[in-house]
């Protein structure tokens, strides 16, 4: 009744079906709204997907990707410390999107480039400064005793998905151009990117198959005891994180009130 107002949400949920052969395997993408949406609906189905989320990929435009705080907001400390102490690959991955969508002059300026640099070329400067850049984010205050680089090999008769440690992926994608070289789209203007490896579009789909085994594999074998889907790792570090701020303000407004030369510190954890 359009005289009392309209209902929300008028579509819950969209659904495609398709050939698609990523999802070859049951695996079943979800696109879901970003933290903290003021919209409780929206953030409650945010949050019941991720419950039950077994694999996330973070995606950001490449033009924000390094400095987006709301994908960093996604990759707490507490997450990438249990990720890089007991996860294993396929769990998280960061994919920056759209990365043939540039302006030349200005990617030449950003990381200072010889003048003339040709479009591709800028791509792939971006690209790789950008899976640099998220890369040190991620490891930055952890212990290097963790790094991938720094763990022993492990012992010969591990299965083999229990050899996928975890790293984290970064994925610099353009959609656009793999659409155009795949044939999909035609009529438009020319790709920037010369073949479908250099979208990177395969890569990610190869990752997902991957990902999507070594997971059928580890359920299979049976998983340990404690398993956590990385969803739901997710949401207790936020949890925990926003538990530690409440905390950090509510000392503050104690300490503002305290008389001069008194010190006030609030204690850790839950207040």
């Amino acid at each position: 009744d359009a005289d009392r107002g309209a209902l929300w949400p008028l579509v819950k949920q969209v659904s495609l079906r398709g050939p698609f052969g990523v999802t070859v395997g049951g695996v079943r993408l979800c696109d879901v709204p970003g933290l903290h949406d003021n919209n409780a609906a929206r953030n409650g189905v945010m949050r019941s997907i991720l419950e039950e989320a077994d694999a996330l990929l973070i995606v950001s435009a490449i033009t924000r990707a390094v400095n987006d705080k709301g994908a960093k907001a996604l990759m707490p400390p507490s997450l990438r410390g249990q990720l890089l102490k007991g996860g294993v690959l396929g769990q998280l991955a960061f994919v920056a999107s759209k990365s043939d969508h540039l302006t030349p002059s200005e990617v030449q300026e950003n990381l200072q480039l010889p003048p003339g640099t040709g479009p591709a070329a800028c791509v792939a400067a971006r690209n790789a400064f950008t899976r640099t850049s998220i890369t040190q984010d991620f490891y930055d205050g952890q212990p290097t005793c963790l790094f991938p680089a720094n763990l022993p090999p492990p012992p010969a008769e591990t299965p083999w998905e229990e050899t996928l440690r975890f790293e984290l992926p970064v994925f610099t994608v353009s959609a656009r151009d793999s659409l155009k070289l795949e044939g999909v789209v035609t009529g438009d203007a020319p790709p920037v990117l010369a073949t479908p490896a250099e979208t990177q579009v395969p890569a990610v789909r190869a990752y997902i198959g991957l990902a999507a085994v070594a997971h059928h594999a580890r359920v299979a074998r049976g998983l340990p005891d404690g398993w956590t889907r990385v969803g739901a790792m997710l949401l207790d570090a936020l949890e925990d994180k926003e538990k530690q701020a409440a905390t950090q303000l509510k000392g503050g407004e104690q300490g503002a009130g305290s008389p001069a030369g008194a010190t006030v510190s609030a204690p850790r954890g839950a207040p």
